[in-house]
């Protein structure tokens, strides 16, 4: 959360695909979880959460709320390049400010 939530722009190591896997803890799996509120459910976390607290919760649960397979999106996860942070949107140019009085001098009337 705090990567994902508070610092976004933050900058995370890279996750090593090879070794890694949704099972990890800290941040490969809270990366993953973030990129899941993303790209499927703002509210994801918190209906995995309110899953688990009932017991007998299994990996189904990712199929029960996206369509797929915890596996599958694992997948599509790395194939979007494993983000270890969200990305950030890429800031407008400053427009200028309409507001702000200008030197020129209104139009006289004749």
């Amino acid at each position: 959360v705090r990567f994902w939530v508070y610092e976004p722009k933050t900058r995370q190591a890279k996750i090593d695909v090879k070794k890694a896997s949704y099972k990890d803890s800290y941040r490969t799996s809270a990366a993953f979880l973030g990129w899941l509120v993303g790209k499927y459910d703002k509210e994801i976390v918190t209906k995995l959460n309110a899953r688990m607290r009932k017991g007998g919760t299994d990996l189904s649960v990712f199929k029960d709320l996206t369509g797929k397979s915890v596996d599958d999106l694992w997948k599509e996860f790395v194939d979007a390049g494993a983000p270890s942070a969200p990305e950030m949107p890429k800031a407008e140019p400053a427009k200028p400010d309409e507001t702000k009085p200008t030197d020129k001098k209104p139009d006289e009337k004749k």
